[in-house]
């Protein structure tokens, strides 16, 4: 789900840096760009500019960015986000059936103990192979 508009560009961003080979590297440099450098990397040219620093072609980046299959990524994880009404992050899904969040379970510490229970759960309800 894409809480404040200028998130669906920063969703892009990743499924971009996905589809270059370039998200392992980079996320955690788009993270320090717009949190520790205070970079609007939710503008396009501040993006393409952005990338181009860090090596990327700029209008390779740029082409990828406004591409098809990026914008199809994009539709389909915000789609999957409505259908499991997703309010807040982080939010996880297991298996497909069982959600939970922060909101759900009072903190965000208390966000793996919860997944090691639905984890569980969801495995003892496979069939045995």
């Amino acid at each position: 789900m894409v809480f404040q508009q200028r998130w669906e560009a920063l969703a892009k961003i990743y499924y971009t840096l996905d589809a270059m080979g370039a998200e392992m590297r980079l996320s955690p440099e788009v993270f320090k760009a717009i949190h520790a450098n205070g970079q609007a990397l939710y503008q396009d040219k501040t993006f393409f500019d952005w990338a181009a620093s860090q090596g990327l072609d700029r209008a390779k980046v740029a082409e990828v960015y406004n591409s098809f299959a990026v914008n199809s990524k994009f539709n389909r994880a915000k789609a999957i986000a409505q259908a499991y009404n997703i309010q807040s992050v982080p939010t996880m899904v297991v298996d497909g059936k069982y959600v939970t969040s922060s909101d759900r379970v009072g903190t965000h510490a208390a966000i793996p103990p919860a997944l090691d229970v639905l984890i569980a759960k969801a495995r003892a309800e496979r069939p045995k192979s």
